[in-house]
């Protein structure tokens, strides 16, 4: 394998979910994709709730809410990938800090403490979706206790959890799928500059 082919293959390795957070072509797909999930969110939320059963009613209240939501959720999901980046830095022991930033381009799953973090992201993003969600239903007309259940269900289901998919999975299906080599292990790429550390190096 030649020097040039190594350095692009290293250049793709990223966590998986962070190509919901800068621009690229992904985001023809990703952001129709999460719109559909949250009309479908709303949907059954509206349902449940017993609200707006007129469907023309209902598919006008999702048409000019849906949009809000999806944004919301994005910047929810901003904040959690935010918290999944700085946190472990700024509040966590070094050592724990370094695991996380390597279970970014591995797999959060490697002990129990880097997966409480990657848990406590996802969660700060479900919260960020609850709040804003919810001001966002009773601004379109919803009381409070609907508009509550209704943000629930959709910090619930669209939280980002694609923060718990394993990258070294992505990684070992496009390595299939191009049939070529990765150089090295995944599980030995330092990745702490990205977090704020000096040491950066593949080994």
């Amino acid at each position: 394998m030649t020097k040039k082919t190594e350095i692009r293959l290293y250049n793709v390795i990223f966590p998986v979910y962070s190509v919901l957070y800068f621009p690229n072509p992904f985001w023809v797909i990703a952001i129709p994709l999460n719109y559909a999930i949250d009309c479908a969110v709303l949907r059954l939320g509206l349902k449940l709730c017993r609200l707006y059963e007129d469907q023309k009613e209902r598919r006008q209240f999702i048409n000019r809410t849906a949009w809000r939501l999806c944004a919301a959720g994005f910047t929810a999901d901003l904040i959690g990938f935010l918290f999944l980046t700085y946190f472990p830095k700024l509040f966590l022991s070094k050592q724990l800090a370094q695991e996380v930033s390597s279970a970014c381009y591995t797999s959060p799953f490697v002990s129990s403490n880097v997966l409480a973090v990657f848990l406590a992201a996802v969660t700060v993003s479900g919260i960020c979706i609850y709040i804003i969600d919810r001001w966002i239903l009773k601004k379109q007309g919803l009381d409070s206790e609907p508009a509550g259940k209704i943000a629930f269900l959709l910090a619930v289901l669209t939280a980002p959890w694609l923060m718990l998919y394993p990258t070294e999975l992505f990684m070992a299906f496009w390595q299939r799928k191009n049939n070529r080599r990765i150089p090295g292990s995944l599980k030995n790429w330092d990745t702490n500059q990205l977090f704020g550390y000096d040491n950066c190096s593949a080994r």
